[in-house]
């Protein structure tokens, strides 16, 4: 992207890997842009936006660095959560590195975002290893480029941790301290806005083994109130017995959830609580995850008049098989 005048990135401008990169990269995000987010923009806005509070927080678990499928469904949210293994990590001063590095780090950037261009998920065994080069590691490199190709502006970045309680505590870039949750804050304005918005990214296992142990994530969580769920390439975690704590805690604390179907099997929407809309396509999960396919849900896409078009693939399912569910809490005089 072109570097503002003023800017001590704006020396580096001319460098022949930064024209390299931004000739590439700039042609591969408009392509994508057009042929699927575009898309996905309009869907959200004209089937998800009307039914919701789009100003609630957002709660993406397992999201990893997906920033920009949340920010896409959600442009208006006040508050993402997100949560992953990876570590948060830091952008360097580029200004302050050699030519060689640069260019290793503008190669290490684009392999880092690669698989969510090529397919719009990450995948959690290959993200250490893309997510690592040189001086840059972590998620925030990820999150800066999607945050900034959708016209945000970073107005501060902060390094948390959660105290015993739950609660949000400031702690220095540079700390050694591994007691409790740590994470990260970026508040950031979108182009044009008055008001700021927020992303929160935590390292953070959420089966229930380790909320069990430590339930400070789950506190801060629950603190927040309700929300807006999203899931996508959930790895049908929350199809197992490993994952009933998380699973709970959305079901419970959100005003909808948008999902494939990777996310919390189908039956936990069939018990009066919610108004699903089903979208797409849906016949069997893809492979290495044959385990999880839900006959309930295959019936459900065969009712005549019931599935609505999505002009968009998503998660692990192609053009052809990729779907979503999108449940709303129904009035209490419905249920």
């Amino acid at each position: 992207m072109p570097v503002a005048d003023g800017s001590p990135l704006k020396a580096l401008e001319g460098l022949p890997a930064y024209q390299e990169q931004s000739k590439v990269l700039s042609a591969q995000w408009q392509d994508i842009q057009k042929k699927r987010w575009n898309n996905l923009s309009a869907w959200a806005a004209a089937e998800i936006e009307p039914h919701i509070n789009p100003a609630s927080p957002v709660f993406y678990m397992f999201g990893g660095p997906d920033i920009l499928n949340a920010y896409l469904n959600y442009p208006g949210a006040s508050k993402y959560i997100l949560c992953g293994l990876e570590a948060v990590g830091r952008v360097p001063a580029l200004e302050k590195m050699t030519r060689k590095d640069i260019e290793s780090t503008l190669s290490g950037v684009h392999a880092s975002i690669q698989p969510a261009l090529d397919s719009s998920f990450f995948v959690t065994g290959e993200m250490s290893k893309s997510l690592r080069h040189g001086e840059l590691y972590g998620l925030l490199q990820v999150f800066y480029v999607f945050l900034a190709r959708t016209d945000n502006t970073i107005e501060n970045v902060e390094y948390l941790k959660l105290d015993e309680k739950g609660k949000l505590t400031a702690i220095p870039e540079e700390s050694t301290d591994r007691d409790g949750v740590r994470g990260v804050k970026i508040t950031f304005t979108h182009a044009g806005a008055s008001v700021s918005q927020e992303l929160y990214y935590f390292r953070e296992d959420v089966s229930d083994k380790a909320l069990s142990r430590d339930n400070r994530f789950l506190s801060y969580l629950n603190a927040l109130g309700e929300g807006n769920s999203y899931l996508k390439a959930a790895s049908y975690l929350m199809h197992t017995k490993e994952f009933i704590l998380i699973r709970d805690f959305l079901l419970s604390r959100s005003s909808s959830i948008l999902q494939d179907d990777s996310g919390i099997p189908y039956r936990y929407f069939r018990t009066g609580t919610w108004q699903v809309t089903l979208y797409g396509s849906y016949s069997k999960p893809i492979s290495g995850f044959r385990w999880a396919v839900q006959e309930d849900l295959q019936k459900a896409y065969l009712a005549p008049g019931e599935v609505r078009p999505m002009p968009f693939k998503t998660g692990y399912g192609t053009q052809e098989n990729a779907n979503l569910l999108f449940a709303r809490r129904a009035p209490a005089k419905a249920r």
